[in-house]
C-alpha cells in the first residue's frame, strides 16, 4: 500500500466513522467529494482502520 499523508483530523474522522457504523466506501465517498483522487481515499480509510484495529 502507497504511503499517503493523512492529517491527523482526517485520521480521528474516519475512526469516528467507523464507530458510528458507517461503511467504508461510505467515508471513501465523502473523501472523493472533497477532492480526493479515489487510489489515495481507498489507501488513506485502510490505513487509518489498520492501525486503529491493530492498537
Amino acid at each position: 500500500m502507497p504511503a499517503v499523508d493523512i492529517p491527523p483530523t482526517l485520521r480521528q474522522w474516519i475512526i469516528e466513522q467507523a464507530r458510528n457504523g458507517q461503511p467504508p466506501a461510505t467515508v471513501v465517498q465523502a473523501m472523493l467529494a472533497q477532492g480526493w483522487q479515489e487510489e489515495q481515499a481507498v489507501d488513506a480509510v485502510q490505513a487509518v482502520l489498520h492501525d486503529y484495529l491493530v492498537e
